[in-house]
């Protein structure tokens, strides 16, 4: 059985959005782990950015699966996804060097 083109492009979305949501998830872990050593506004700022992906990641979803041919949901997505992949960052190296230390991998990359 075949699977038509638009099929394919609306789970190309969704894959995007759910990476894109994996990585949130990880994100938001390691900063409530961190909460402590953070001060509240970084983990406020941090938790409004995890809200702009979520609608990032969601917008993109909906134009690129609806009008795959309109490059603008695509981006949205790829900005959800870069975006949450900064957090990651953000909290990954200060988990792994501070808050557990030589807990996480090349944690010292993330500086």
């Amino acid at each position: 059985m075949r699977h038509s083109a638009a099929s394919w492009v609306s789970t190309a979305a969704w894959a995007l959005a759910g990476c894109t949501l994996l990585i949130l998830v990880a994100a938001m872990v390691l900063l409530g782990l961190n909460a402590e050593r953070m001060g509240p506004n970084r983990v406020a700022f941090d938790v409004t950015v995890g809200l702009a992906v979520v609608v990032y990641a969601g917008v993109g979803r909906l134009i690129a699966s609806r009008v795959p041919r309109n490059a603008i949901g695509w981006l949205l997505g790829l900005m959800g996804l870069s975006l949450g992949a900064s957090v990651l960052a953000e909290q990954y190296a200060p988990y792994g060097l501070a808050t557990a230390p030589g807990s996480l991998p090349v944690a010292r990359l993330g500086l």
